[in-house]
């Protein structure tokens, strides 16, 4: 037989122990995690306490008073205990409003009842034993064992999320998980007492249970328990480079991220529906498929564009509402308008443009590359630039080249290559090295000029030029032996001027014509 007293200082030191850790406070870094071990601790020492002084009365009336405040007290704790749990492994039961409406209902209920029990008499009955020693005699009624039942189911929820999370860590586990079971032990005494009221005091054991997991987590394994703290959700939102908004069922917006607020300035405020989302974004519904949106920028710059996209949230067969995520492409989007605005010019300029990896394999051609060499791309890809090679140039010019463009360098210069025809071409090649972020060479671009033409137009010409000098010059000795003539023959002033002018004519044009052989016209 354990005396009163005895059980009444357990009771009042697993109380005070309680409200001490309450007062100290806990490392975790949720604010509702830490709300919630709090009120735990103090709606447990409060139970406690109260069935101290329940083991130190001998009145009947103040006895069962207090054993009925202990019981209203002690159901509280489970929805503390739940709310805990939820916040700790990182759910958001506890932020639903379905579990506070349950909550209430389910608490409101169940008090109704305990304090109309003098009237029903359905939930327990009491009387005053003498022997062995001065107590509380309970007897149950079925509603009572349907709360105890309930009650210590709502408390294995809560322990099968803890240990589904001490599951998923990587470091050990086994004093929390030991912490967790002691909070189920109670229950032992709790059926032990019926079984052996002279023994064992008829007493809710479980803030013994309650007390020593909250103490151990707060005064001995309080590093690990606050190391495996799920992040909360509004941690994860802020995490992100996204915007994220969470709705509930009934359409309202519950909550959204910073980015969010940046992205949308009217939200929790012009913008607090589903409804009104869609508008803002000028999108007709939410769905998993990405939609693109064109929303004005915040700081005055252009419009900027985003993707999108929702998921519901769902447990089992309920849904809790769904999560609106917008992701911004503007700089994306722009990048591949330029990237596509690169291409079109690349595919329509007169130049061939090549490119190879750093090993020389080709990997890009344009058209005028094919409409140049008469090789298509098909062809030319996955070969090597020694395709178009004609046999013109000795191994030191292409070891000259490579040299310098492996160095980083750009080569420039004229290259004689032999099309897939048979037939050769000239042209001006400028070869340069595309870099990447860390400055090396991955790749490398070639831009060839065609000049096969244009050096046929400058032969042409310069055997037009010669041709005409040739004829000019045989003219010009005829038109001078005949001016020697009638130099000799004319004797009167008059005629004697027209003869000096024609020669001063005759000397210009010969000179004309040496600056032409010296000056050939070179067509470009």
């Amino acid at each position: 037989m354990i005396s009163n007293a005895v059980v009444a200082a357990v009771f009042g030191l697993a109380g005070v122990g309680c409200f001490w850790a309450g007062f100290r406070g806990s490392q975790l870094s949720q604010p509702d995690a830490r709300a919630g071990l709090r009120a735990l601790l103090g709606i447990v020492g409060l139970w406690a306490v109260i069935q101290a002084a329940q083991m130190l009365t001998t009145d009947l009336v103040v006895a069962t008073a207090l054993f009925t405040g202990g019981l209203i007290i002690g159901f509280g704790t489970v929805f503390a205990w739940l709310y805990f749990c939820s916040a700790y492994t990182g759910r958001q039961f506890h932020r639903q409003p379905w579990f506070w409406v349950g909550a209430v209902i389910l608490y409101g209920t169940l008090t109704a009842v305990k304090l109309t029990n003098p009237l029903h008499g359905q939930y327990f009955t009491a009387q005053m034993a003498t022997e062995p020693y001065t107590r509380l005699v309970i007897e149950q009624g079925s509603i009572y064992w349907i709360s105890f039942l309930l009650a210590y189911a709502l408390t294995f929820l809560g322990i099968y999320l803890l240990f589904r999370l001490f599951h998923q860590a990587e470091q050990s586990t086994t004093g929390l998980s030991l912490l967790v079971a002691v909070t189920a032990l109670p229950i032992i005494p709790k059926l032990l007492s019926g079984l052996y009221p002279t023994v064992i005091p008829e007493l809710s054991y479980e803030p013994l249970g309650v007390a020593i997991f909250a103490l151990g987590t707060v005064y001995f394994v309080n590093e690990s328990f606050s190391s495996l703290e799920a992040p909360t959700r509004n941690e994860l939102f802020e995490q992100t480079d996204n915007g994220v908004i969470s709705i509930g069922p009934s359409g309202t917006i519950h909550e959204f991220n910073s980015r969010a607020g940046q992205i949308l300035p009217g939200l929790g405020e012009s913008i607090t529906t589903r409804s009104a989302l869609l508008d803002r974004l000028g999108i007709d519904s939410l769905s998993a498929h990405a939609e693109k949106v064109q929303l004005d920028a915040t700081d005055g710059d252009k419009p900027r564009l985003y993707l999108v996209t929702a998921s519901t949230l769902t447990v089992g067969p309920h849904e809790f509402g769904e999560s609106v995520f917008l992701e911004e492409i503007t700089t994306q989007h722009r990048r591949k308008q330029r990237l596509n605005l690169l291409e079109r010019a690349v595919e329509t300029i007169n130049q061939a443009v090549i490119i190879t990896d750093r090993s020389g394999t080709i990997t890009y051609v344009n058209p005028a590359f094919e409409e140049i060499t008469g090789y298509t791309a098909n062809e030319a890809v996955g070969n090597q630039p020694s395709l178009l090679k004609s046999g013109m140039h000795d191994e030191p010019f292409y070891e000259e080249l490579w040299t310098t463009i492996l160095a980083g360098e750009t080569w420039t210069g004229t290259i004689t290559n032999q099309r897939k025809s048979g037939m050769y071409y000239t042209a001006d090649l400028e070869i340069s090295p595309i870099t990447d972020a860390e400055g090396t060479s991955t790749h490398f671009v070639g831009i060839q000029t065609d000049i096969t033409d244009e050096i046929q137009r400058n032969q042409q010409l310069t055997v037009l030029n010669r041709l005409l000098r040739h004829n000019l010059r045989n003219g010009m000795n005829v038109i001078k032996g005949n001016a020697a003539l009638l130099d000799e023959r004319v004797v009167d002033e008059t005629s004697r001027s027209y003869v000096d002018a024609h020669s001063n004519a005759r000397e210009d044009t010969g000179g004309r014509s040496e600056q032409g052989r010296r000056d050939p016209v070179v067509a470009r």
